[in-house]
């Protein structure tokens, strides 16, 4: 019944974009390419920094909590775990990691803060940079945006200290278990060395700089699009990421993600516009996500069966 949920609510949803586009099908063939630019060269750029910056933040979580594990290894696990993203619920990339990292000799129980680290500065950081952002969108007054920028700084305070402070993170991670009513044992403490929480924190933040500026840069390619809204396009995206990755009946965020997208960027341009402009990002995403998995098989054939020395 969940399956069936899930992908009924990806298809009414990416329905209604396309339903949208048909209907505006006259205002939609307008939209004219600019692929000869350089933006493209900078789209292409970005996205190939999207997995990149996705990897290496994964390794950097890894190596904080003190595993030894490869660059070239964490490579292979994120890819692989990262497919499962796909399948209703989004929550089976994270035991197959784990599962993935166990065969690294890593204990499940490391892997499994490993993966609620990772998920903590995901949201947390995400939500960061979303407030951050809003200080570039019109508001009124300038106390409107000195609350923004307030926010921002308390949501990075309460990233430090689940970091750092094992008491307040047995809190947080209590106070979920009574909430989501979950039995049994489970993690309750995340502690790291200091001299991690800055590099943490800025790999996580980069990740939404990069695929938000990959947004930007497709934008730019149809749309004349001024270089002071790219704080706004990273912002929506996180924002609209961070709706797909909780909403866990729609799997990957597919769906919730474009539609809350497109709606976003309405205030820029029509709706119609922004569902193509959505709808080919994520095509562009899984071109990207293709290659890089083209590239750890590459790396796990290369390394599995070693060329033969020539005696």
């Amino acid at each position: 019944m969940k399956k069936a949920t899930g992908y009924l609510t990806v298809g009414v949803l990416f329905g209604f974009l396309f339903w949208n586009i048909w209907q505006n099908r006259g205002e939609v063939s307008k939209i004219t390419w600019n692929i000869k630019s350089f933006d493209s060269l900078f789209l292409i750029l970005s996205l190939s920094l999207v997995y990149l910056s996705n990897i290496f933040s994964w390794h950097l979580t890894t190596r904080a909590l003190g595993v030894r594990v490869s660059f070239k290894d964490n490579f292979r696990v994120w890819m692989f775990s990262n497919l499962s993203r796909l399948l209703p619920g989004g929550i089976w990339q994270y035991p197959s990691r784990v599962y993935l990292l166990s065969g690294q000799g890593i204990t499940k129980k490391i892997g499994v803060t490993a993966v609620i680290l990772e998920s903590a500065l995901n949201l947390g950081v995400g939500a960061g940079v979303v407030f951050l952002s809003l200080a570039f969108w019109k508001l009124p007054g300038g106390f409107e945006q000195f609350r923004v920028l307030l926010l921002f700084f308390l949501v990075f305070a309460f990233l430090a200290m689940f970091l750092m402070n094992a008491k307040f993170t047995a809190i947080v991670v209590n106070g979920i278990k009574k909430i989501t009513k979950k039995e049994g044992k489970i993690l309750t403490e995340i502690k790291l060395p200091a001299r991690w929480i800055v590099p943490l924190l800025l790999s996580f933040f980069f990740k939404f700089v990069f695929i938000g500026t990959a947004l930007f840069f497709l934008i730019r390619l149809s749309v004349p699009f001024d270089i002071s809204l790219l704080p706004i396009v990273i912002g929506a995206f996180a924002l609209s990421w961070l709706l797909g990755y909780v909403v866990v009946f729609a799997p990957g965020g597919l769906g919730i993600t474009e539609v809350s997208l497109a709606s976003l960027l309405v205030s820029y341009m029509p709706f119609s516009g922004a569902a193509v402009i959505v709808v080919v990002f994520r095509i562009l995403l899984l071109a990207a996500e293709a290659v890089f998995l083209g590239i750890s098989l590459k790396i796990s054939l290369f390394f599995q069966y070693p060329k033969k020395s020539g005696r």
